[in-house]
């Protein structure tokens, strides 16, 4: 759901440990199919209640041996194109000292040949677009993992979202990458909650 990897990402570049780089890392509407027939919720249904305006607590792991930083944004989503995905807008504070503000944009949906939720994440802080699908794991889509791999930096990177809805106006997600073929780690951490 979230675009967080990209500002762990330029992070994790731009202060690699030892001094080499060990970095981190829905179309159209479904159709009356038995698959969508049997759920629950529609897919769609599931983008429609993360639409809104929500706070965000971040934190932020840069290396996997990094110490964690903490900072707020402030995300805006919307349904977009005929309803058929959902655009989300980040706006970040500061990553500490000497650093500048940052912001994100994703756009996803439901692609129901697939039977897959598809994301692209867009950032400030890279010029990389970062492209995730996955399915939702359970009836209701309680907890939906992304993830997707994209070239950085003379390298491959990969990023895995899980999101997960703790009630209708609260969310964790955790963000996983990888750089170059080095172990997974957890980057981020965001839990966001509905604007009153």
């Amino acid at each position: 759901m979230l675009v967080i990897a990209a500002a762990v990402s330029a992070m994790a570049w731009a202060e690699p440990p030892g001094g080499t780089s060990t970095p981190a890392t829905k179309a159209a509407q479904p159709s009356a199919t038995p698959d969508n027939a049997a759920r629950k919720e529609n897919p769609m249904d599931v983008l429609k209640s993360w639409a809104g305006e929500w706070d965000a607590e971040i934190t932020f792991w840069f290396r996997p041996d990094a110490a964690p930083v903490t900072t707020k944004a402030r995300l805006s989503a919307e349904l977009v194109l005929d309803g058929k995905f959902l655009q989300q807008k980040m706006e970040g504070g500061d990553l500490g000292p000497g650093t500048a503000k940052w912001s994100s944009m994703s756009l996803i949906g439901y692609n129901p040949f697939s039977k897959e939720f598809e994301c692209t994440r867009y950032s400030s802080t890279i010029p990389a677009m970062m492209p995730m699908r996955g399915a939702a794991n359970g009836d209701e889509a309680k907890r939906l993992e992304l993830s997707g791999a994209y070239p950085f930096m003379g390298g491959k990177a990969t990023a895995r979202d899980v999101i997960i809805t703790e009630g209708p106006d609260v969310q964790r997600i955790e963000s996983y990458m990888s750089f170059g073929g080095s172990p997974e780690f957890k980057g981020a951490e965001i839990v966001l909650k509905r604007r009153k």
